[in-house]
């Protein structure tokens, strides 16, 4: 079977459940449009909020999901970029300067810079994830997105920089690894969730967008094309589900169904005429309930995350940089009236999100929007890294022989990890 020589394979890692992707990227004035080779879901077994708690569970869903994507059959996928959330990532900001020795800014120099920065933020228990510059400033003055080749003695950097627990960095990279593929990449998920739902007006005007998973709730702000803030909420749809499996004492796959079925964000009083028989074990007496009462349940939880969102959110509110209010998406926020409740609480415009860069309509739903962001940044990546390695060759044959270009040999493996970062957030 023919394929086209360069394809993206992804495999989102969620709680829930396990997505593996192969596909290509294309660009139609701007917008990207996902071509999808192959692609296949399978229920997280192992993972609980985020995190791995059952190692050879994990592996045997990651198998199932690449073999239903045809990976070793049809692809030969060795490396592969993976999506993860949990609540042991972390983010923050980081100013960090240095002088320009000779007047001229270089690679180099902005290649010391991330090196530094890398240093400063990286304690012995972490692992960055992603470096992205906000922006540069030369002599305190002016300042440039590409600073190469600008006149200048001093260069200070503003950079948003995620990093994770190495423990939680370890577990993913030998589940991933005993399941059959290397990373190429680890990518925070709700940046890919957030670069297939956002517009370009809403990254300007300030929004928080907000991804309700499974097992996570997924928080990041952005304003002016910046992203000001990330954070990761150990809540989501299964604790909506295990309230009702609690309530009403029956099996968490039948609890699950009821809140898909029949589930809705708001105990509206009308609902209260609606009977549902509650699905019991077999040989048990059949029960009913009204749709009101299993609103309540799902109200109660859902009002905790969304007021969680908020301490979170409200400080950006409160300082203007959330003109466009709330973006959301993930499978949680198909729940009936969900948009209303988050208006009610937040007193904040909300926008429900889902994906639509594939033809495939399966796949253009909110619940696979990280999974659509995570093949975006990847062909983003798989661009850079070709355009690094090009310009290396050709600085590599211009310096042959010099000392300049052996250390810049050693910063490029450095920088293959820290300094192939795309502006995510601005095209």
């Amino acid at each position: 079977m023919e394929h086209p020589n360069k394809y993206i394979a992804a495999i989102d890692i969620g709680t829930t459940k396990i997505v593996a992707i192969v596909a290509q990227v294309n660009y139609h004035n701007g917008v990207p449009k996902i071509n999808v080779l192959d692609y296949g879901v399978h229920k997280a077994h192992g993972m609980k909020r985020g995190l791995i708690t059952d190692m050879g569970a994990v592996i045997d869903s990651i198998k199932a999901a690449t073999h239903k994507a045809k990976f070793y059959s049809n692809y030969d996928i060795d490396q592969v970029y993976v999506g993860v959330s949990g609540h042991l990532i972390k983010s923050q900001v980081i100013h960090h300067y240095k002088t320009i020795p000779n007047g001229v800014i270089d690679r180099q120099d902005i290649n010391d810079l991330l090196r530094e920065v890398h240093q400063i933020a990286v304690k012995n228990s972490e692992q960055i994830l992603h470096i992205i510059p906000y922006s540069y400033i030369i002599d305190r003055q002016f300042e440039h997105k590409n600073p190469i080749s600008i006149e200048g003695k001093r260069i200070d950097g503003e950079f948003f920089v995620i990093t994770a627990e190495r423990s939680f960095v370890k577990s993913i990279t030998q589940v991933v690894k005993q399941a059959g593929f290397n990373i190429k990449r680890l990518i925070f998920s709700p940046l890919a969730a957030a670069e297939a739902v956002l517009n370009d007006e809403e990254k300007e005007a300030g929004v928080a967008f907000v991804d309700i998973g499974g097992g996570t709730t997924d928080i990041i702000i952005i304003h002016e094309n910046k992203i000001l803030y990330s954070d990761v909420i150990p809540f989501g749809g299964m604790n909506i589900t295990e309230d009702i499996r609690k309530v009403l004492q029956i099996l968490a796959v039948k609890a699950e169904e009821l809140k898909i079925r029949h589930g809705n964000a708001l105990a509206l009083k009308h609902l209260d005429n609606k009977i549902i028989e509650i699905p019991v074990i077999s040989g048990h007496s059949t029960r009913t309930i009204t749709e009101r009462s299993l609103a309540i349940i799902i109200q109660s939880r859902l009002s905790e995350i969304i007021d969680t969102i908020w301490e979170k959110v409200e400080p950006f509110v409160n300082d203007g940089k959330l003109a466009a209010g709330f973006t959301i998406t993930g499978g949680t926020t198909k729940l009936n009236n969900i948009l209303t409740l988050i208006k009610y609480r937040t007193n904040q415009e909300v926008r429900k999100a889902h994906p639509s860069l594939t033809d495939i309509e399966a796949l253009n739903r909110p619940e696979f929007a990280s999974t659509q962001g995570l093949i975006v940044l990847g062909n983003k990546y798989q661009q850079s890294n070709e355009s690094t390695e090009q310009t290396t060759e050709k600085t590599r044959k211009k310096k042959s022989g010099n000392i300049t270009s052996k250390i810049s040999g050693l910063f490029n493996k450095f920088m293959k990890v820290i300094n192939d970062e795309p502006d995510d957030f601005d095209e």
